[in-house]
């Protein structure tokens, strides 16, 4: 399950957005003919943290990781930090060309969903040469109605037999009816 954004804020700024990945890109490219030329790379890093923080600000936090990612990414080719310099600057154009893509899959689905972005980000991740992140490791559900204490009443009630014999029956109902969907039968 995705993060439910607004899409009026992502059509707000997808232009910006898309016009200063394009530059990135060009500057990115400029590195690649002229290795020398850090400035480029410099100017690479300054436009995917403008990407960066305007994801951030709209609130679409899979695309922000992505984008934080990239910046590590290209911080490390800057450091001299990545083993293989080709390989890292092959993986971070490809990010900036998916990016896009992802954000016109946000402007129609409205699910922020890091999930499908969980390859890119590894292989980002593997060219700096950090850990890879697990398919657990983007799954944060807020758990916060978990930490709503009962007072002792509701609590002395869930013992009671009689409760504990119609949970027994509600549990029983919701695995036969659970069952029936798995196996696309009809529950009429």
């Amino acid at each position: 399950m995705g993060n439910h954004h607004d899409s009026i804020a992502l059509d707000w700024v997808r232009g910006e957005i898309q016009d200063t990945l394009t530059q990135g890109q060009h500057a990115l490219e400029a590195y690649v003919e002229n290795r020398d030329d850090t400035a480029r790379l410099r100017f690479c890093l300054n436009y995917l943290h403008q990407v960066h923080g305007t994801l951030q600000m709209v609130e679409l936090y899979g695309a922000a990781l992505l984008t934080e990612e990239m910046e590590k990414l290209t911080q490390a080719i800057l450091n001299e930090t990545v083993t293989s310099v080709d390989e890292a600057v092959e993986v971070l154009m490809q990010a900036i060309l998916q990016l896009p893509q992802y954000l016109e899959h946000l402007g129609s689905s409205r699910d922020d969903f890091p999930m499908v972005l969980l390859p890119l980000l590894n292989d980002l991740r593997a060219a700096r040469g950090d850990t890879l992140l697990s398919d657990t490791s983007l799954f944060k559900p807020d758990l916060s109605p978990s930490r709503i204490r009962v007072n002792g009443k509701v609590s002395e009630r869930l013992q009671d037999p009689k409760v504990l014999g119609h949970l027994r029956k509600l549990r029983q109902m919701y695995q036969f009816a659970l069952a029936g969907v798995v196996r696309e039968a009809d529950l009429d």
